[in-house]
Parts: structure tokens; sequence; C-alpha cells
């Protein structure tokens, strides 16, 4: 997650969303599933800082040498990808801001929470308490966003000096719990890896100590999963990776093109995207913006074509109709002052490897010493239903057939 935009993460809000029971329909899991995002920690982390409990995890049951993102690599579309198992295109939330030409209004990390149709997808939480299983999340993306029912929470302010030892706290005191108030699913979410990232680089020694303290925190929650003699399924993903931006190059946006009354542009450093209004027909302004843009790139972004977007599975109501993308070290500014960090992420995969995440996972239902070179992160969501004998009636993109060999 963007580093300058932590003062607001997910509406000032930690939420813990206890689900109260639905009729269950099918066999009930026996075992607890616990999804951890680690968010920005990027697929060579494991072997560059040696985390010695993500490492023996690893080792325990599966390793996932690169999870990759779902295009744009930023981290509310990839949150919203793994709890919904769709593409950002189809679970709606395109970009961590953007424009929605269909509501002729601008999204904002956390808008779901007072708009939960800006959100196509059932998070795994949802389809959990659907089918009888007691869940809980723990300070996820868009989590507030009530999605089919008005389901009971507990929400608890979140505050600027909320750490991940808070939030590990959080997740053993619902383990805790006596058996039958317990959850059967939690989903959490970590930021200290994401923030120093983009505070002082990938490479940093800032960035090792933050991975240390990460791990330290799974191993103590680890530790009271022992104590607490419960069979756990531990899943730890991360939504994207991390680029050196130490010698970033700014492009102000607004030295490009002149905005006016037909378009809106939403700088997203990584990506400049230029919509119509609603209700404007802005196609004419839009073809000459498009030309002037690609007539002024110089090797420094690339227009990208319907065709790219496509193979992206990056189409639908609320992709822009125009999108720049940076090439590093490049990054869009809105002027002279604007800050830079020292890391960052927002870029295709495919031409930056340094996008890739992690996956490492051990439980009862893993089979040990497992490799898979690489997977998109849609996938999952089918592994998380599995692991907790739910049933997907509803159209997703991912799929379990990357993990299922790797299941006991």
């Amino acid at each position: 997650m963007e580093f300058h935009f932590k003062s607001i993460i997910f509406s000032a809000f930690i939420s813990i969303n206890c689900f109260a029971q639905a009729q269950p329909n099918q066999e009930q899991p026996t075992d607890i599933t616990l999804l951890i995002s680690i968010d920005g920690f990027r697929h060579d982390y494991l072997d560059k800082y040696r985390p010695p409990e993500l490492l023996t995890i690893a080792n325990e049951g599966l390793r996932v040498s690169k999870l990759l993102p779902i295009y744009p690599s930023k981290t509310f579309p990839n949150h919203l990808s793994i709890i919904t198992g769709k593409y950002a295109a189809n679970h709606g939330i395109v970009h961590n801001e953007f424009y929605s030409k269909a509501k002729g209004k601008v999204y904002k990390k956390g808008s779901a929470a007072k708009d939960p149709s800006w959100i196509n997808g059932l998070p795994l939480w949802l389809l959990a308490q659907e089918q009888g299983v007691r869940s809980a999340v723990v300070f996820w993306p868009e989590a507030n966003a009530k999605l089919s029912i008005d389901l009971p929470q507990d929400i608890i302010k979140w505050h600027r000096g909320v750490s991940d030892k808070e939030l590990i706290d959080k997740l053993i005191n619902l383990l805790e719990r006596a058996p039958q108030k317990r959850p059967q699913f939690i989903a959490t979410y970590l930021s200290s890896v994401d923030m120093a990232g983009h505070a002082f680089g990938p490479n940093s020694k800032k960035l090792a100590q933050a991975v240390s303290y990460i791990d330290d925190q799974i191993a103590r929650l680890r530790r009271q999963i022992k104590r607490l003699n419960l069979q756990v399924n531990l899943v730890i993903v991360s939504d994207h990776g991390m680029s050196d931006l130490s010698d970033a190059k700014k492009i102000i946006w607004s030295d490009l093109i002149n905005p006016n009354e037909q378009v809106v542009v939403i700088n997203a450093g990584t990506q400049l995207m230029i919509s119509g209004k609603q209700h404007v027909n802005a196609q004419a302004e839009l073809t000459r913006l498009k030309t002037q843009l690609q007539h002024q790139a110089n090797g420094r972004y690339q227009v990208l074509e319907p065709n790219q977007l496509a193979e992206l599975s990056y189409v639908g109501p609320n992709v822009a109709d125009i999108i720049c993308e940076v090439l590093p070290p490049y990054i869009f500014t809105d002027g002279m002052f604007s800050i830079l960090s020292n890391g960052n992420h927002g870029w295709n995969v495919n031409n930056n490897p340094d996008m890739a995440g992690f996956m490492v996972a051990s439980g009862p239902n893993f089979t040990a010493n497992s490799v898979i070179s690489a997977t998109e992160n849609i996938n999952v969501y089918p592994l998380i239903a599995t692991l907790l004998k739910l049933t997907i009636k509803h159209k997703i993109d991912g799929k379990l057939t990357v993990f299922a060999p790797h299941l006991d």
C-alpha cells in the first residue's frame, strides 16, 4: 500500500467482523484456516532475508515462489482479488483510486464501506458465513463493506500508531475463544513490510528489519496455536512486490496534458488514467489526448492499447479510457514538490518481475516440501474454499488446479 496514504487506511477503521452462523448445508471443517496477507512482501525476500519462521512454514508445507498479482499490482485491487477470486475489472476495484463513469464518482480506498455497490464479488468470509462457517476479519481492505446481508460486526477504530503486533494479538484473542464462538476462518492484513519498502526501499536495512519483525510476529502466533492445541491451516500471502525507486525520475503529468471539462484525470503514480466524464461525449477529445500522449512518451511511459488491456483481463466499466503506465525509474507526480518514496509498485508483473509476491502455507491439509513456481493470486480463493469445505456456486476467475496436487 502506498506509504503516503497509511493515515487513511480503510476509512480509519480496523474491522473484526464476527459473523453469526447460518444454517449449514454441508460437512463442516474440522480445522481452522488463517489467511494472512503481508503487504508488499516481494517474492525474493524469503531467500534474500532468510526469515526463519516463514522458511520453516515453507518447508513444512507449500511454497509458491512467485504469487502473481493481478493488474495493476496495487494493494486494494489485489486484496479484493485474493478475497473474491476475481480479476480487478470483474470485482470492480480497478485501482486504489479511480473514476467510475457509470457512477460519475471517484473511488478512494475504503469507499465501499459507505457504498457496497463498488464491489462485485462474494468475499471468502461471506461465502463461509452463508454455508455455516463462522468467520472473522481483522484489518482487510474493504472489510467494512456490507455486501449482501447486514452482518453483525465488532468494529474497533483504527489509530495511527496501530502495529502489526496488535493485529496479531487480536487474532490470538479470536483463537482463544471457546470452541462454539471461535471462528473457523480468519483473514488478517499486516502492513510493516510495505511501509518500509516504500519509505526506505526494498534493499534497505529498514526493510530487512521489517521482515524480521513480521517473522517474529508469525512465530509468536504459531507458538500460541501450539499452546492452544489447535489444528490450523496457515496460508500466508502477499499482494505484490516492490521496485527500488531511489533513482526515480519525475514526470509532472500536467506538463503532458491540460485537464478540461470533458475528462477526469487520476494520477496513480505508476499509472495516469484519463476517463471521459459521465454523460459527456468525449470521444474526440480522448482520441486527441491519446495521440498527444503517445507523441510525448519518449521512452518514459507507454500508452496501453486495448489488446494489451485485454491480455491483462483489464477490461470493464470502471477501467479508464486512456491508461499510461510509466517505465521505471519514472513516476508520475502532481508537481515539483511531490514527495517520492524509495520504493513503489503498480506495474504489470509480466514486464516487471519485482511486482511478484510470495506465498507459504502449512497445516494438516498441506503436503510437506511442496513447491509451485508461480500462480496468480486469484487462485487463492478456491484453495481457501476447499480447506473450509465450501461450495463455490458463483462465477470466479480463480481455479484450484495448481494447488490440488499439494493438498492431503
